[in-house]
């Protein structure tokens, strides 16, 4: 059985709501031209104590952790893919749910924290494919929505 688990996903599906649906659409920011960097900060990536000490980066994190799950390698995700394809009649957003709680809890994060950044990275991964993905060292740079300015790539 081919275990790739962005079988499971579409570009439509995921962009359904609200927010990834204005980003695709690129309405009031210009997210054709954004990096999945830009964006994830724009989704609230950082996040810090009260206090006032530095803020977190979530994204390393989680792109770190999404790599380990899409990517394979060392087994600490096989029971979520599993878990996956089991639930495969679930919605996109159930199973986008189901990664970010099982990332969330390798990362000391909500999942609610993870959630779009999952969703960005699945992006990523489905616009680039998962064999690109798994060679990329960061998806920093890959524009989502559109393409580059100036190469035209995305």
């Amino acid at each position: 059985m081919d275990d790739d688990p962005l079988r499971l996903f579409t570009e439509d599906g995921l962009t359904g709501g609200p927010v990834f649906g204005l980003l695709r659409q690129g309405r009031y920011l210009r997210s054709d031209t954004m990096t999945a960097r830009e964006i994830a900060i724009l989704l609230g990536a950082r996040a810090g104590p009260a206090g006032g000490e530095p803020p977190i980066t979530y994204w390393e994190a989680v792109q770190r952790e999404f790599r380990a799950f899409l990517c394979g390698g060392d087994g600490s995700y096989d029971d979520l893919r599993q878990a996956l394809f089991s639930a495969r009649g679930e919605t996109q957003a159930a199973l986008v749910s189901i990664i970010a709680a099982a990332i969330g809890a390798q990362i000391g994060a909500a999942a609610t924290v993870v959630a779009p950044l999952v969703t960005l990275l699945l992006l990523v991964a489905l616009r680039i494919g998962r064999q690109a993905f798994c060679r990329l060292r960061t998806a920093d740079a890959v524009r989502p929505f559109g393409r580059d300015p100036e190469s035209g790539a995305p």
